[in-house]
């Protein structure tokens, strides 16, 4: 059974941080996050670049929080895209050579290819960033059920999404037990590394009792029987919000095809 708390811990929804992105339906802001995914993927470029991020900066006006949201952006760029790029610009092979120092080789061409391909890895992770940021993943599967997708396809989405905030919230659970007990979990890295087992040993075995914990709470709510479900507080669509759904879904179809027949010419 997922718990409010692990909701809360993975998206700050209209509960948390009422602003007005909170309030527009998943299916309209996952249309939006699409087209510009697609734009970035199929037209990429300086301009495309300027773009996004101009559309992303506009859209920070609407949350109430928007440092904590570029907190986490940037963070995942650091650790995930920062090496990435440095790992290009030093021995992706080209031939104008800029500086050149044993193995390492920096090229004109690789600095080309590392920026190109940084800049459009961290927009993509923005703009998925924010869409989480503002969506609620219980609002998402119970709209994907809505519009026909399988409410066991949707589970596992839920749960899948909400996988990390759980296992963050019982590793502090066990932490604080075990530190309770006498087993320090600070000092030096052996230190660390001996009293990691102790630690590894019961979330492992809490995260099983919790999956099975899970199968048998939806079994009781019948989660398998074989009628209509509904929903009480099921997000709707509004007007306005189903010619947006329709403009972005045409916008993607329009990439998709400009694409292809970019290929053919």
């Amino acid at each position: 059974m997922i718990e409010k708390k692990d909701l809360k811990m993975f998206s700050l929804h209209s509960k948390v941080l009422p602003f007005p992105l909170t309030q527009v339906n998943p299916l309209v802001k996952g249309s939006a996050a699409a087209a510009f995914l697609l734009l970035l993927n199929l037209y990429a470029g300086p301009a495309t670049y300027l773009i996004c991020f101009l559309v992303i900066g506009l859209l920070c006006f609407f949350i109430k929080q928007p440092l904590r949201y570029l907190k986490y952006t940037l963070i995942t760029d650091f650790f995930l895209f920062v090496p990435m790029f440095l790992m290009q610009l030093l021995f992706k092979p080209g031939k104008n050579i800029l500086f050149s120092w044993g193995m390492i080789r920096i090229s004109s061409e690789s600095v080309a290819f590392s920026t190109h391909l940084f800049f459009k890895l961290c927009l993509i992770a923005a703009i998925i960033l924010l869409y989480f940021y503002v969506t609620d993943p219980k609002e998402l599967a119970v709209s994907l059920e809505e519009i026909g997708l399988p409410k066991i396809i949707s589970y596992v989405l839920i749960a899948t999404l909400l996988l990390i905030p759980q296992a963050v919230r019982r590793s502090k659970i066990i932490m604080e037990a075990q530190y309770a007990r006498g087993i320090t979990t600070s000092g030096s890295l052996w230190k660390r590394f001996k009293m990691f087992i102790p630690l590894i040993l019961p979330f492992v075995l809490d995260m099983l009792i919790a999956t099975e914990d899970h199968a048998l709470a939806l079994e009781a709510r019948g989660f398998s029987a074989k009628v209509k479900k509904t929903h009480i507080d099921a997000p709707q669509i509004t007007k306005s919000g189903q010619y947006a759904l329709r403009f972005f879904v045409a916008v993607s179809i329009v990439l998709i095809l400009g694409r292809v027949i970019l290929w053919k010419i």
